[in-house]
């Protein structure tokens, strides 16, 4: 299954989907893959009682599913669907699994470090969202608008927010992306309702073009400020991708 993206009506957002290999190029993708090492202050405070240093991670971009593996031991892996998180055996078994996965953070703080389902439930949703993005938002259901540019050393940014549609796991339903002035997607902000609704910044850089479609190979998430600029650190959760593969639909 590919992606059921439409040609959005907020110009912004048409230059950027462009920019980054087109609707008809994202059309024939089924899925997306990488190899990704994680790091940061609050990935190590929320992974220290199950330390998840690298895995591949492959997401479909028709629905949302996400495998990570290995996962937590050579012969795991993870999978994410908004309504199940689950960790199975190489050969497909289940090992564990919870339905109403989101439920199992009302009780999380700062200080709580996440069990093994709840480390599937996070990355699951995070990087689909994050290696579907931009095109995510051409889904159905989507808002759009198109707010201030954002002034920059280089120049101004375009600036558009966008609000989730119901059924779509995300960290909270009002986000804002920032396109560089060649409609390359620089910045995501977002007030993660898993850790507290803290304003932050997720920045994008060291793009490499694969079969068509730029990807980031460095996201780094970090407090934003009042103003809403980003803070200079620290790195909350960072991520390096390598060896990005793209699946298209017909092999």
């Amino acid at each position: 299954m590919t992606a059921p993206v439409e040609e959005p009506a907020n110009e912004v957002v048409r230059a950027a989907l462009k920019a980054h290999g087109g609707l008809d190029r994202w059309r024939d993708v089924a899925y997306v893959s990488a190899d990704v090492a994680f790091d940061g202050l609050a990935w190590d405070a929320k992974t220290r009682q199950h330390p998840l240093s690298r895995a591949r991670v492959t997401v479909e971009t028709g629905e949302q599913r996400t495998v990570l593996t290995p996962f937590l031991g050579a012969d795991r892996r993870s999978a994410y669907s908004p309504g199940l998180s689950a960790v199975l055996r190489a050969d497909g078994r289940v090992e564990q699994a919870r339905t109403r996965p989101r439920a199992a953070f009302a009780n999380d703080t700062a200080e709580t470090a996440w069990d093994e389902l709840q480390l599937a439930y996070f990355t699951g949703f995070a990087l689909w969202n994050y290696l579907n993005l931009p095109f995510l938002v051409a889904w159905p259901g989507f808002g759009v608008e198109e707010v201030t540019p954002f002034a920059t050393p280089t120049g101004d940014w375009q600036r558009v927010s966008y609000s989730f549609p119901g059924g779509i796991a995300t960290h909270n339903r009002l986000q804002a992306m920032y396109f560089d002035e060649e409609g390359i997607l620089q910045r995501l902000d977002y007030d993660s309702e898993i850790f507290g609704g803290q304003p932050t910044a997720h920045v994008l850089s060291g793009y490499e073009t694969v079969d068509g479609i730029p990807f980031p190979t460095r996201r780094e998430i970090v407090p934003r400020n009042p103003d809403g600029t980003s803070a200079a650190g620290p790195v909350l959760i960072g991520m390096t991708f390598t060896d990005i593969e793209v699946v298209d639909a017909r092999g």
